[in-house]
C-alpha cells in the first residue's frame, strides 16, 4: 500500500472509531429513550466505514467485491434504525412491525449474493488505476436506484415524525428534538446534494461515510447532551442535597471533602468538618464507632447523642473506586432510623401486649390465612383440639381430619363452616353451634364466632375465629330437656289417668246400675232394657280403649307404611259409610271433589281413621236439618279436604283447647264424645307430613281443613 493512501484511510478509520465510541456510550445508557435505536445506528455506521477501509486496502477485484457487498448490510440497516429511533422519540406506535421494513433490504442482499447471475445489482466489476489508489468500478443495476429511493424514503419518514413531534413539545425537549432533526436532516441534505452535484471522494466513493458519520455525531449530541452536561449532574446534586440520608464524601485518606445538608443537621452547630478526618466527625457522637469495622462489615445501627438530641442511625461506609480500580475515596452514609426504630419498638410492645391477651383467653382463638390455613393459635386451643399450638400451624379445615356436625347430627359441609364463610364471603358468624370430632377423641360441641380479616384495600385476607367448648353446657342442656320431657310425660300420664278415670267412671257406673236393676226386676222387658244399656256402655268403653291404644301407638313413634292412594275414593267410601247415620239424624251430607285429583302418599287405614274422627265430630255437633259439606281440591303442596258443618260452633276462648286430649265443650253437661277425635286426627295427619287447621264461630258452625302431600312421582 502506497504511503500517500494513509491519510485517506485515517479519515475513514477515525469516522469508524467515532461511531464505535458513540455506540459504546449508548450501550451504557440504554435506559435513555431512543438509546437502543441510536446504538444500532452507531454500530452500523462504524461497520459500514470499516468495510470501506477494508475494500480500499484490498488488491484484487474479488476482495474488493467481497467488502463492497458486506458494507451493504450495515448501510441498509441504518435507514430502518433511523425510522425506529424516530418512532421511539416521537412515542408513535404503528400497527406495522418494524421488521416489515427489513423485507426490501433483505431481498436486495439476497440478489446481491447472486449478482453475477442476473446483473440486477452490478455487472462486470473492474479496477480503475487512479490516484490516490486503485478503486472498484461497475455499472449500477436497476435495483440500485430502487434501494436508494427506499432507504432515503425511510429516513425522510423519520425526519417527518421528528418535525411532527417538535410541534407538541416545549422547553429543553424541544431543543433536543431540534438537534435530532438537524442530525437526520444532515443525511438527506448532504446525500441528495452529493448525488445532484456528483461530489465524490475517490472513484465510486461518494460522501456517505462523511455525511452519516457527521449525522451520527449530531444525533448523539442531541440525545445525550442533556444527560451528560446539563440536567443529569444538576439533578443528581439536587437529589443528594434533598435526601434524608446523610452523605459524607472523603478522599482516600478519610479526609472529608463534601457532605449534604442532612449530614450538617446531625453535627454540632457552627462546625465545619470539610478537610477534617472522618473520625473527628464520629467523635462528636457519644458512642463508640469504628470506621474500619464499618468498611469491612454490613451497615451498623447505633444510638447517638448530638447535643440535646438523640438519634438512631444506620451507618455504612463504601469505597469509591477510580477508573483504574484503585480506592480514590469513601462514601459515608448515615440513615436516620429514629422514627422507624421508635415505631418498631412500639410495634413490638403492642405485639407483646396482644400476645399476652391472646394467650390469656380461656376461649380458643385461631387466626386463618386467605387459603384457610391456620397461622396462629393460642394455648387454650390445645384443650379443645388436643394439639400443641405450633402443631396446628399450617393445618386447614379440609386437611385437619376434624369432622364437623350440625346440631341435628348431620355432617356439616366445609362450605358452610363459619371460618370458610368468613374467608370467602366476608360475612361474620356469631355463636354458631356445631359438633367436632377429632381423628382421635370424643365428640365435642363448640360455639364458634368467625370474623373476616381485610387488607387496607378491602381485600379478604383471612379470618379470626373464637371457639368456646360448650360440651358440658350441651350435656346439662340435654339433661334439662330430658327432665322436662319426663315432666311432660308425667303430666301427660297424669292427665290421661285423670281423663280416663273420668271417662270410665260414667260407663262403669251405668253398667253397675244396670246389672243391679237386672237382679231386682222380674219384668223381662225392663231386664232386656237394662241389658241393652249395659251393652252400649261396654261398646263405649271398648271404643275409648281403642282410641287410647291408637294414640299411645302414635305417641311411641310408630312407623306407618305409605302407599299411593286416591283420596277421592276414600271420601266416597266415607260418605257411603256415614250416609245412613246422617239420614237418621236428618242431616244433609254433601261431597264435592275437583276431578281429577292426584294420588296422595298415605297409610290408607290411618288416614281414613283421621277423616272418620273429623266427619263424626261434624255430624255429632250438627243439629237436625243441618248440613255437612266435604270439599276436595288440590294446590302446590297436596290434596286439601275441607269438612264444614252448620253446627253450634266453638267459642273463641275454647279454640286453643280443641286439640287437647279429653277436652270437650261443656263436658259437665254431657257433651257427646270422649274429646279424643281431633287429637287423634292431628297426630295421624302430622305423621303424614300434612297440616290440619280449624276455623269456627260460636253458633255458626265449624270448618276443619287438612292437607295431605302428593304421592312422589317415579321417573320413567
Amino acid at each position: 500500500m502506497e504511503p500517500y493512501v494513509t491519510p485517506y484511510l485515517l479519515i475513514f478509520s477515525l469516522s469508524s472509531m467515532l461511531s464505535w465510541s458513540l455506540a459504546i456510550h449508548a450501550a451504557n445508557h440504554l435506559a435513555i429513550r431512543g438509546a437502543k435505536g441510536y446504538l444500532v445506528i452507531s454500530l452500523s455506521q462504524s461497520l459500514w466505514t470499516a468495510c470501506y477501509v477494508l475494500e480500499l486496502v484490498s488488491g484484487t477485484v474479488a476482495e474488493k467485491v467481497l467488502w463492497d457487498s458486506v458494507q451493504w448490510l450495515p448501510a441498509l440497516l441504518i435507514p430502518v434504525a433511523i425510522l425506529q429511533f424516530s418512532l421511539t422519540i416521537a412515542r408513535v406506535r404503528w400497527r406495522v412491525p418494524i421488521a416489515a421494513f427489513l423485507i426490501a433490504p433483505t431481498a436486495f442482499l439476497l440478489l446481491l449474493l447472486t449478482g453475477e447471475g442476473h446483473a440486477l445489482i452490478y455487472s462486470a466489476p473492474t479496477l480503475i488505476e487512479s490516484a490516490p489508489f486503485t478503486s472498484l468500478h461497475y455499472p449500477y443495476g436497476l435495483t440500485h436506484g430502487l434501494i436508494f429511493l427506499y432507504s432515503y424514503a425511510l429516513i425522510a419518514l423519520g425526519l417527518a415524525l421528528m418535525i411532527w413531534k417538535r410541534r407538541s413539545t416545549s422547553g429543553f425537549m424541544r431543543k433536543q428534538i431540534t438537534w435530532l432533526i438537524l442530525g437526520i436532516g444532515t443525511v438527506l441534505l448532504l446525500e441528495i446534494g452529493g448525488m445532484l452535484f456528483d461530489i465524490r471522494v475517490l472513484g465510486q466513493r461518494d460522501l456517505s461515510p462523511y455525511t452519516f458519520g457527521l449525522a451520527n455525531a449530531i444525533l448523539g449530541w442531541g440525545l445525550f447532551r442533556y444527560h451528560l452536561f446539563d440536567l443529569a449532574p444538576r439533578a443528581r446534586r439536587l437529589a443528594v442535597e434533598r435526601m434524608s440520608d446523610a452523605f459524607v464524601v472523603t478522599n482516600e485518606h478519610m479526609l472529608i471533602v463534601d457532605m449534604n445538608q442532612s449530614a450538617r443537621r446531625i453535627i454540632p452547630a457552627h462546625s465545619d468538618f470539610i478537610g477534617e478526618p472522618l473520625t473527628r466527625l464520629l467523635e462528636t457522637w457519644t458512642c463508640a464507632i469504628d470506621a474500619p469495622s464499618l468498611l469491612a462489615g454490613p451497615p451498623q445501627e447505633v444510638r447517638v447523642e448530638c447535643g440535646d438530641q438523640h438519634f438512631t442511625l444506620e451507618l455504612n461506609l463504601t469505597p469509591i473506586y477510580t477508573p483504574d480500580q484503585s480506592v480514590g475515596g469513601f462514601l459515608f452514609v448515615s440513615r436516620d432510623v429514629t422514627v422507624r426504630r421508635t415505631l418498631e419498638d412500639s410495634l413490638r410492645l403492642s405485639e407483646a401486649r396482644y400476645r399476652t391477651m391472646f394467650e390469656a383467653l380461656t376461649d380458643s382463638v385461631l387466626l386463618f390465612g386467605a387459603d384457610g390455613a391456620i397461622l396462629a393459635a393460642n394455648q387454650a386451643s390445645e384443650q379443645i383440639f388436643g394439639l400443641k399450638p405450633e402443631a396446628m400451624i399450617g393445618k386447614t379445615l379440609r386437611a385437619s381430619g376434624w369432622n364437623a356436625f350440625r346440631e341435628d347430627g348431620s355432617s356439616l359441609p366445609i362450605e358452610e363452616h363459619p371460618v370458610h364463610v368468613a374467608i370467602h364471603t366476608g360475612h361474620a358468624t356469631r355463636g354458631a353451634v356445631l359438633g367436632l370430632r377429632p381423628p382421635q377423641g370424643d365428640l365435642r360441641w363448640l360455639s364458634i364466632s368467625a370474623e373476616p380479616l381485610c387488607s387496607d384495600d378491602a381485600t379478604l385476607c383471612g379470618a379470626i375465629a373464637s371457639i368456646r367448648d360448650i360440651t358440658d353446657y350441651k350435656t346439662i342442656q340435654a339433661k334439662a330437656v330430658e327432665l322436662r320431657l319426663e315432666h311432660e310425660r308425667a303430666a301427660l300420664l297424669t292427665n290421661f289417668i285423670r281423663g280416663a278415670a273420668h271417662e270410665f267412671r260414667t260407663p262403669l257406673s251405668t253398667i253397675s246400675t244396670s246389672l243391679y236393676l237386672i237382679t231386682r226386676h222380674s219384668d223381662e222387658d225392663k231386664r232386656r232394657d237394662h241389658v241393652r244399656k249395659a251393652e252400649q256402655e261396654v261398646f263405649r268403653l271398648a271404643r275409648l280403649v281403642d282410641l287410647q291404644s291408637k294414640l299411645a301407638s302414635l305417641d311411641s313413634g310408630m312407623v306407618l307404611l305409605f302407599t299411593s292412594t286416591s283420596l277421592e275414593a276414600m271420601i266416597e267410601q266415607l260418605v257411603a259409610q256415614y250416609t245412613t247415620k246422617a239420614a237418621a239424624a236428618r242431616i244433609i251430607l254433601i261431597a264435592d271433589a275437583a276431578s281429577p285429583l292426584p294420588p296422595v302418599h298415605c297409610n290408607r287405614d290411618y288416614l281414613l281413621l283421621a277423616l272418620e274422627q273429623i266427619l263424626d265430630n261434624a255430624l255429632r255437633f250438627t243439629p237436625t236439618g243441618g248440613y255437612v259439606y266435604l270439599r276436595l281440591s288440590h294446590n302446590e303442596t297436596g290434596v286439601k279436604v275441607v269438612v264444614t258443618d252448620t253446627g253450634s260452633g266453638i267459642r273463641r276462648e275454647d279454640m286453643p283447647h280443641v286439640f287437647e286430649r279429653f277436652w270437650r265443650r261443656d263436658a259437665a253437661h254431657g257433651a257427646p264424645g270422649f274429646g279424643l277425635g281431633l287429637p287423634l286426627a292431628r297426630s295421624i295427619i302430622a305423621l303424614h307430613g300434612g297440616t290440619i287447621s280449624l276455623e269456627s264461630q260460636d253458633g255458626r258452625g265449624t270448618s276443619v281443613t287438612i292437607t295431605v302431600p302428593y304421592a312422589p312421582r317415579l321417573n320413567g
